[in-house]
Formats: structure tokens, sequence, C-alpha cells
């Protein structure tokens, strides 16, 4: 496929552009910005569409962001191209989502053939797809080649499409069946049919039906034996639902007779009821007087009865109190007497606080300073003896405050140091292990593969010539047996014309003798017949047996020419054949493998033997630092007095170091702790001596100033006291005397006051109460409390006489069951004379006949559920021969099915083993296209790649012969970008091979190359576009000087712009 015109009406920044592309090598410049992805975008979406998958008619984000704003209807263009056969088509779209339309018009035959293409479910025509052999994830991930893309070399999700077009390109030369993807199928339909495990698959299914066919025959045969039991059990059943009907029955008749004599028992009860209800009738009419008593007030008269003999005896009780307390007041008034005249005035209780607080300071302060006095004597022993200790200890006041965490860190450090040098040790004598092992391993492929440096190329070439060799071989047999079979039917018609040339002998000595004798001219003209059949024949015979001999001599050739082609004299041939028998292998994929082994193993080793080197310095490194770390810890531990004198006496002598330290700066600190405390303790004695003095004279000022006011009092005894605090204590003894007696009379005096007060009240209460009990005593119309009493027991009395009739009333009503007395005697007149009382009672009886009836309902439930029984078998029972002949049916399915496993697994086995071998040649024709593409570009520089079944790269290093397989860690980003672009290359001839030429889009993928391999990479391109339409986008100037170097048109977009 050639692109020939690209007709924008509008799409991104492109509005009514056209650009017209030559077949080849096309380049298109333009700085940044001016539209070169949207015309690769463009180009991509008029092929295939901007749909988001095939099955949903999603479009891509990039929908909107290349729809132009101000024109949307314009959204869209043509794309003219051209295949290789020469057809030319021109496609139309509108991207618009409200008008989307695609048009496929044949511009050699003149017609619109959009319907003649599949439509996918997201109704994109599958043009691009026919006509390419491409679908839209490897077209873009195998042709659009940038920058960007190198690296994934396709992407991770477009590299199984590709990888699948590629096999199926080696098993079968067409792109949509491959080995792969038939064993996939056959899998597929492995899996369809089931295995053990699916129970839901047709084979499960089937041999799952068979066993239910089985149990169904089982089951039938089970079944017809249960219907002869169920049909005697029913049997059964309807004679006992005859037995206890008549059971029933006879339980009628009892409960018939039952009634009968319960209804003249009723009669009997109900008279009796009936007098006694005019008894009662009676008893209530000689008490219809009280019918009206306010019964429901006894309780409300009782508790205002109650509340008036409560008064009257509160008062009473208040009265005798009067008058027990005016007694004692009179008493206290005549004990009092004349004394206790004097005037006693309150001394301020301040003076006592002040006085007592003033004592009990003097004291505190007292007692705080001896012990000050003792604490002080005992810290000055302390600073003595702690002074002493720090004159045995080394000084270390000039490692500083934080000596500790110094000595600390030089523990960790050394500790650290060690630790690292061992693991260095550690590491290198895994390395160098590792290494020896290696040497082991590979001393044996080196063996073998020294004396061939080239082996890959070697195995290559061998089994080219091998498959020369035996194709060869195979049409020298095929060609022996052709002449063979060709001597074969030239023997069988030799001795024919033996026997034909002697029988036309035969006939024309006849024939001659005969003219010659009977002297007929005639005759000599079939005798010329005659002898024409016989040089026809003997000619025939002649050349028979000399084709004989000459097929014979070239049997003998091609025999001869088959045993030097199989014991050919090869040098390379017989190399491979003997390190193929040396190395123990059958076939030269065995040796490729332990080939494939050594190189991985040699790889392995060389990085090996690098890291070995980088940790030998690592390690030597680490041996220094630990020795320079011990000598410079000597010098330091000398000064406080440790000598290590190895490694390991580093780490004891900075704890013991550490130690002293911590001694010394414990002392320190005891040291400043005792001067201090010394310190605080004279200032302390001097402020509390200070203290002392000041309460000392305050206290006697007070002393002075309250005797003074005691004397002014009328107390002339304080001078009789040596202490103040015991003469004013004195004082307020005498003072509350006098006041206690005097209080004691004034209260007595108010005490008579209040009970005056309270009597008056007392009585005007116990008035309210009787005048309240008398207005509701006339309410029932009494005038004592004890005649309201005789009154309401009367009317009580009435009430129940009054509920006794109603109780008689129902019970009447209850035995005649809403009738009168006169309908239940006339009823027990018609039974006739009652009979006696029947042994049983109504509920046995009841309770008798709900025992049938349960019986008789499970025996009819019974008898149903067997009825049902029986339809549901015989319903559900098929007849044996219709079970049969399905199982049968089913038999044959299931060995269908088997057979059909069978032979999937076998055709899976062969394809597999078939196609391993040109999926083996797939990835060499890859990589053998891709080195030749990278030499070339590379200048020679690298010329060999390995590509994997899995498509992953590997490269050999030229100067070092070694075979990497993460290039892009390894070598410069120039070198990888390089690499990938010829494996990209050669991926779309691979893909093109024998199908239409896919163009090639390329977006600056030249980023990383220098000059000379930009010249080369375009020489290539140019070369390539011969056959491949290649169109390269760029926006540097390099590049446009370079394409010019190749005659390739340029197309600048941004004079089109201008």
């Amino acid at each position: 496929m050639r692109i020939r015109t690209l007709a924008i009406d509008g799409y991104g920044r492109f509005h009514n552009r056209t650009f017209d592309l030559v077949p080849g090598l096309q380049i298109i410049y333009g700085p940044n910005e001016q539209g070169k992805s949207t015309l690769r975008a463009f180009i991509a979406d008029m092929l295939y569409g901007q749909k988001r998958s095939p099955s949903q008619r999603l479009y891509h984000e990039d929908n909107e962001l290349r729809c132009p704003w101000d024109s949307p209807e314009s959204y869209g263009g043509r794309l003219i191209y051209v295949l290789d056969n020469n057809r030319s088509f021109e496609i139309f779209r509108r991207f618009d989502r409200k008008n989307e339309t695609v048009q496929i018009f044949d511009r050699t035959h003149g017609c619109d053939i959009t319907m003649q293409f599949p439509q996918l479910r997201n109704r994109e025509p599958q043009f691009a797809l026919e006509h390419l052999g491409l679908t839209k994830e490897v077209f873009l991930g195998a042709a659009t080649i940038s920058h960007l893309t190198l690296e994934e070399f396709g992407g991770d999700d477009v590299m199984p499409s590709i990888r699948e077009k590629l096999l199926a390109l080696a098993d079968s030369g067409d792109e949509h069946r491959s080995a792969e993807a038939t064993i996939n199928r056959l899998q597929e339909r492995i899996v369809s049919i089931g295995t053990a495990s699916a129970r839901t698959k047709p084979l499960p299914a089937a041999k799952a039906r068979l066993a239910e066919l089985r149990l169904e025959m089982d089951e039938a045969e089970r079944i017809r034996g249960e219907l002869s039991e169920m049909t005697e059990r029913r049997l059964e059943l309807r004679a006992r639902a005859e037995s206890l009907r008549a059971r029933r029955e006879a339980i009628d008749q009892d409960q018939q007779l039952l009634e009968r004599a319960r209804r003249a028992e009723r009669l009997r009860q109900a008279e009796r009821l009936h007098r006694q209800l005019d008894e009662a009738t009676r008893q209530c009419f000689e008490l219809s007087g009280v019918r009206e008593f306010p019964l429901d007030r006894t309780p409300e008269i009782q508790r205002a009865h109650n509340r008036v003999l409560t008064a009257r005896a509160q008062l009473d009780r208040t009265r005798a109190e009067q008058q027990e307390k005016t007694a004692q007041l009179e008493e206290e008034r005549r004990r009092l007497g004349e004394g206790y005249t004097g005037d006693f005035q309150d001394i301020p209780e301040t003076y006592d606080q002040r006085l007592a607080e003033l004592s009990a300071s003097l004291a505190r302060v007292s007692d705080r300073i001896e012990d000050i006095q003792t604490a002080r004597a005992s810290a000055e022993s302390r600073r003595l003896i702690t002074e002493k200790e720090l004159e045995n200890l080394p000084d270390f006041s000039v490692a500083g405050e934080d000596a500790d965490l110094w000595l600390n860190q030089l523990i960790q450090t050394f500790r650290s140091a060690v630790q690292i040098r061992n693991e260095e040790r550690e590491k290198q004598a895994a390395l160098h292990k590792q290494i020896a092992l290696l040497d082991q391993s590979v001393e044996e492929g080196h063996r073998w593969f020294a004396d061939t440096p080239n082996f890959t190329a070697d195995a290559r070439e061998y089994e080219v010539r091998i498959r020369l060799r035996d194709e060869q071989a195979a049409q020298l047999a095929t060609e022996t047996e052709r002449l063979q079979a060709e001597i074969e039917e030239h023997r069988g018609r030799v001795p024919d014309f033996m026997w034909l040339s002697l029988l036309t002998v035969a006939i024309l000595a006849g024939l001659i003798a005969t003219a010659i004798v009977l002297g007929n001219s005639g005759i000599f003209v079939a005798a010329v017949t005659a002898g024409l059949a016989v040089f026809y024949f003997l000619g025939n015979f002649l050349y028979a047996r000399a084709r004989v001999k000459m097929l014979a001599r070239r049997i003998e050739e091609n025999e001869t020419r088959r045993r030097s082609v199989q014991e050919g004299d090869d040098e390379l041939c017989r190399r491979i054949e003997q390190l193929i028998v040396d190395a123990g292998c059958e076939t030269i994929r065995e040796l490729e493998g332990k080939f494939d082994t050594y190189r991985e193993e040699m790889s392995r080793r060389d990085s090996l033997r690098e890291a070995a080197e980088k940790q030998d310095h690592k390690t030597a490194e680490a041996e220094q630092r630990v020795t320079d770390l011990f000598q410079n810890y000597v010098r330091t531990f000398a000064p406080l007095g440790e000598s290590p004198a190895a490694e390991e006496d580093i780490e004891p002598a900075a704890l013991r170091a550490l130690e002293r330290f911590r001694a010394y700066h414990e002392a320190r600190r005891r040291l400043y702790d005792v001067r201090e405390l010394l310190r605080r303790h004279d200032t302390e004695l001097e402020r509390l001596q200070k203290e002392r003095n000041t309460a000392r004279d305050e206290e006697r000022g007070l002393a002075i100033e309250v005797r003074r006011l005691m004397r002014e009092n009328g107390y002339p005894e304080e001078s009789r006291q040596d202490n103040v605090m015991l003469a004013l204590r004195s004082y307020r003894i005498r003072m509350a005397q006098v006041r206690s007696k005097r209080g004691a009379l004034a209260l007595l005096e108010k005490q008579v006051a209040d009970l005056a007060g309270r009597i008056e009240q007392e009585q005007a209460d116990c008035a309210k109460c009787e005048e309240a009990l008398a207005r509701l005593l006339e309410t029932g119309g009494c005038a004592r409390f004890e005649e309201w009493i005789q009154r309401a027991e009367d009317a009580r009395k009435y009430q129940e006489l009054r509920n006794n009739m109603a109780l008689l009333q129902e019970q009447l009503g209850s035995l005649l069951e809403g009738g009168v007395i006169e309908s239940l005697r006339a009823a027990v007149e018609a039974d006739g004379p009652p009979p006696p009382m029947p042994p049983f009672t109504a509920e046995s009886l009841a309770s008798e006949r709900q025992h049938i009836e349960a019986e008789r309902d499970a025996v009819e439930k019974e008898s149903h559920a067997l009825e049902i029984r029986l339809a549901e078998r015989t319903a559900a029972l098929r007849p044996a021969s219709e079970i049969e002949e399905e199982r049968a049916e089913i038999e044959n399915r299931v060995r269908a099915l088997e057979w059909e496993l069978e032979a999937a697994g076998h055709a899976m086995a062969v394809i597999e083993e078939i196609a391993r071998d040109k999926h083996a040649r797939m990835a060499p024709r890859l990589a053998s296209i891709a080195g030749s593409f990278l030499h070339e570009i590379t200048g020679g520089a690298y010329d060999e790649i390995f590509v994997s079944r899995e498509l992953r790269i590997s490269v050999r290093i030229p100067h070092t012969r070694q075979i990497v397989e993460d290039p892009e860690r390894r070598l410069s980003k120039g070198t990888v970008d390089q690499i990938y672009l010829a494996l990209r290359l050669a991926m779309v001839q691979c893909l093109g091979e024998r199908e239409e030429s896919i163009p090639m889009l390329l977006d600056d993928p030249f980023a990383n190359y220098d000059d000379t391999r930009l010249d080369q990479a375009l020489r290539l391109l140019a070369r390539l576009a011969e056959k491949n339409q290649i169109i390269l986008f760029t926006c540097r100037e390099d590049v446009l000087q370079a394409a010019r170097g190749v005659n390739a048109p340029v197309l600048n977009l941004q004079a089109g712009n201008d």
C-alpha cells in the first residue's frame, strides 16, 4: 500500500489542506506544534477510525481533541492510496459524532464498495484489515515508529498480536492460521468437550446422564416392587376407615343419652336458683331506705373524724407543755439571783489567732534552724569525700560534657566498621566461590565450544546444510524410485517387443515365400506392411533394452551421488556432528541448548569477575578502615588509662573508659550539688534567724495590749497568769459562763410565749375540724359519727344483696342458655323420665370422638398420600424400552466425544511437534534481517542480534564478543535506539513479506543519532522505501539535510501555513 493524497477538510489545526505524497521515502518537515503528530494521527484514523475498541461504539478521547472548534461539521477528510496490484481506493470519512460517515470508493473501477467489507460491532468497515492484513493495534504498534515507542518495541499490549501474526506467517504462510492459534482452538474444543472436573461440559454431562439412566433403570425396577406393596396398604387403610366410622356412630348415641341426663340436671339447678333469687329480692325490699345513702363518702367521714380526734389530743399536749415550761422559768429566775453583774466585753479573736501564730512560728523556726545546721554538717562531710574521689579519677574535662556520647559513637563506629569488613569478606568469599563453581561448569562447555567462536552462525549454517543435504538426498531417492519404476516398465516391454518382432519376422517370411511360390505381386504389399511392423517392434525392442541399461547407469550414478551427499566431506558438518557426539546430545537443538547455557554461564562468570574485582577493592578498603580506626583509638584511649592491644580489646577498653567517665561525671555532679546545698543552707539560716527575731518582738507587743484590755473589762485576775495566752483563755471562760446562764433564761421566756400562741392556733384548728365533720355527716342525714357507721353498714348489705341477685340472674341465664325455665321444663317432660347420669362425661366422649376423627383423618391422609405416590410413581415411570433406547444413544455420543477428545489431543501433539521447528526458524529470520539493518546503520560496528520466541532482544558486543540481554542498560541511548529501529523495520518486512507492503510512519526516531549514523539510517530508509512507503515526520534541520542527501522529497508544513 502507498498513500498518495491526504485531503483534510477539518482535523486538528488543519482546515481545507491537501497533501500529495510520493510512493517511496517522503519527508514531512515542520517545527514543533505545526501538525506533524496531527497528520500522523489523521492517517491512522482515516484507515481504522477513532473507536476505542472493536466491540463498542465508544470514541477515543482524541475525538474531541482533534475536532475543529469553529466548524465541527467539517471534521474529517479524504485519503487516497494505491495497493501493490495498482488498484486505487479513496476513503471519505466524517468523524462528527452526530453525523459520522465512512465511504470507500474503488477509483480503478469507479464504484462504491463500502458494503463489500465486513463490519465490526462498532460499525467500522474492515477495509484496512482486508487490504493491509493488519489490525489497528498491529499497525500502530509495528508500522508507527517514534522515539517514544522504540523502547517499547511495539508496546506490551500489541506484542501478542504481532507475535501471533509472525508465527502464522512462519506456520502456514497465512497470517490468520498459525499453529498456536490452531492448538488454542483444539484446546478450546477439548475444553468445550469437557474433562472429568468440568461437570457442565458435553462429555461429563453425557457420562453423568448415562449414569442417571442406569440409576433410572434400577429405580424403575425398585418402583415396580413398591407399587404392589402400596396397593395392599391402601386396602388395609380402607378397612380401618370403615371401623372408625362405626365407632363414631356409637359415640354419637352416647352423647345423646348424656345430653338428656344433663338437661334434667339443669332444670333442677334452675329451679333452685329461682328460689334463691326470690329470697334476695325480699331482703332488698326491707333495706330500701338506705338505697340512696352516700356509702362512697365513708372513707372521707372517717378521715375527718380522725382529724378531729388528733386536733383535740394535740391541744391537750400543748397545754401540758406550757404549764411545764412556766414552772421551769420561775425556777431559773429564782436560781439566777443577783450574781455576775460585771460587763464582760469581747476581746477580738484576732489577738488569739495572732498570738498562736507567733508562738507556732517561733517553735517552727527554731526547729528548722536546728535541722538546717545538722544537714549542713552532713553536706560538708559529703563534699570532702567527693573531692577525694575526684582526685583518684582521670580528668575528663577535656572531653566535654558529651564524652559518653563520644565514647558510644567510637564503639558504634568501630563495631560498624568491623561488621562491614566481615560482610565484605563474606561477599568476597561468596563471589569467588560462585566464580569457582562457574569455572568448573564452564570448563566442560569451553572444551566443546572453544574452537567454535561463532557457534550460533555455524549451527544455523549446519541446519541449512543438513536440510539441503536431506532435501538433495530425498530428491535423489525420489529420482531413483522414478527411474526404478521406469526400468520396470521398460523391462516389462522387452519380452513383448521381442516376441512381436519374431512373430512379424515369421509372418514376413511366410508372405514372401507365398508371393514367390504363387507369383502374386499383391502379396508383397502385405509383406511390406509386415516388414514395417518388424522394423517397428524390433526398434522398440532395441530402444527398451538400451533405455533399461541407461536408466540402470543413472540409478547407479544417483546412488553414488546420494552416498556422496550423505557422506559428504563437509568440515563444518563433521565438526558440529562431532560436537553433538562429544556433548552427548541427540539433536542440534540439545547442543544449542547447551551452548546457550554455556554462553549464559560465561556471561555470568564475566559479570561475577567484574563484581569480584569491585568487591576485592571494597574489602581492601574495609580492612584499611578497620586498621586506621584501631590505631586512632589506641592513641585516643591512652590518656584515659586504656591500652588496647588487639581489635577485640577496643570495645572493652571503650566500655571501661565509659564507666570511668560516668563515675567522673557523677562525682562532679555530686560535688556541684553539695556545694549548692551548702550555699542554700547558709542563706536559709540567715533568713530564719531574722524571722525569729521579728516574731519575738511582735509577740511581746501583743501581750502588753491584751493584758490592758482584760483589766479595763473588770478582770484583774489576769496578773496571776505569767502566760498571756493562759490569761486570755481564763477571761473567755468566765465571760462564757455568765452569758450562758443569761441565754438560758431568755430561751425559756421565749418558749413560754411560743406555746401560748400555739394553743390559740390549735384551738382554732380543732374548731374547724369539728365543723367540717358536722357538714359531712349532714350529707347522710346523721348527727353523730356512730349513726353514720350504722347506716353505712346497712347500705353495704343492700349492695351485696343486689350483687348476689345479679350473679344469680347470670347463673340462671347460663343454665337456661338464653331461654326460659318453662321451655326447659317442657323439653325435660318431652324427653320422658330422666335417665340416670351415665358413667362417662361429655369431655371424655368429645376426646374419644376427637381421637377417632384424628385417626380417621390420618388414615384418609395416608390413603390419599398413597394414591398420590401411586400416581407419581406411575407418571414418572418410563417404559424400559424407552430408557434402553436413550441409554444406547448416550453411549454412542460418549464414544464419539471420547474419540474426538483423543483425536484432538493427538492432533495437538503432532501440530506442536511440527510447529516447534518452524517457530525456531522464525526468530532467527527476524534477527537476521534486523542484524543486516543494524550493520548498515552502524557502519558494521554492530551486526548480530538475537531474538527469542517471545521477541526478547539480546545483542553481541563486537569488541568483547559478549551477548547482552539487556542492551538498554549496557549500551548508549543512541545505539539502543538504532537496535530497536532495525528490529522494527525488520518486523515490518516480516509482516509484509507475503502480502501487501505496509506503509511506515516515522516520527523523529533519530533523537540520539550522530550525523554519520543519521546519514546511514536515511540511506537504509531510502532503500527500503523502494518496496514500502516510508513517511518520516521531523522537526530537525540535520534530518532535513540528510534527507536531501538521499534525494528524498520534503513537504514543509510551515511553508504551507505561510
